[in-house]
């Protein structure tokens, strides 16, 4: 893995040179669409004409530092039931399990109304994943209620949530994706909450729950937290 001006990019191993073409690749359980020249992936997108989104991906995996000299950051791609999955190399000290930050006293809404918190001090918690951890970016949360509790990855009330912070997220990144979304309310208070993120017919963002007999919420000024279970 290399950088370019901007973000990380992928450069193939020495070996024969890829086609240039457009291939699915599936990145923890989602599909993006690689483009992929001789010798080097720049651009992937959630959808054809979408925006590049191959540095968020990447930062995902193994945080903003992703591709600068330096690393050791190496990923590797193989073929899975039909798919070409792309997937990180895991150091020995990763397999271990990560201590991380847990926001034990944080309770974050799966239910109809999000439940306001102040300050909460998180506590460490070992946690053993197919990715790669770093406790500067990834937590754990408990979550509370079962609007959640549905679709292909259920989140059931009392489940713990792993949770990776990445800023500056193209929209296209989260679009129908569980997240973990802040929204502040006063200079002590904000309100938490796991939805998933998508667009309605006229446009405009909406966040659904997993679980169908749930309310939509519609319209809410709030930071994302892409999260996923652990």
């Amino acid at each position: 893995m290399i950088r370019n001006t901007k973000h990380a990019i992928l450069k193939l191993a020495a070996g024969p040179r890829m086609e240039k073409r457009v291939r699915e690749v599936w990145v923890e359980g989602d599909r993006y669409l690689f483009q992929f020249v001789t010798i080097a992936v720049n651009v992937a997108t959630t959808r054809e004409g979408g925006p590049n989104v191959l540095g968020a991906i990447l930062a995902g995996l193994f945080g903003p530092d992703a591709g600068k000299p330096g690393t050791e950051h190496a990923v590797v791609l193989r073929e899975r039931e039909g798919r070409l999955t792309l997937e990180p190399v895991i150091t020995h000290e990763a397999a271990e399990g990560a201590a991380l930050p847990f926001y034990a006293d944080l309770a974050v809404a799966c239910g109809l109304a999000p439940i306001q918190h102040g300050d909460a001090a998180p506590r460490a918690i070992r946690v053993r994943s197919e990715q790669r951890l770093d406790p500067r970016r990834h937590f754990v949360v408990r979550a509370s209620g079962d609007s959640m509790n549905g679709g292909p990855r259920p989140i059931r009330d009392g489940a713990l949530v792993l949770c990776a912070r990445l800023q500056a997220v193209e929209p296209d990144l989260v679009e129908g994706k569980p997240c973990l979304l802040v929204a502040t309310v006063g200079p002590d208070m904000s309100e938490a909450m796991i939805k998933v993120p998508t667009r309605g017919g006229d446009g405009a963002w909406v966040l659904r729950s997993w679980s169908e007999d749930r309310s939509i919420w519609r319209s809410i000024a709030v930071r994302i937290c892409v999260s996923w279970r652990g």
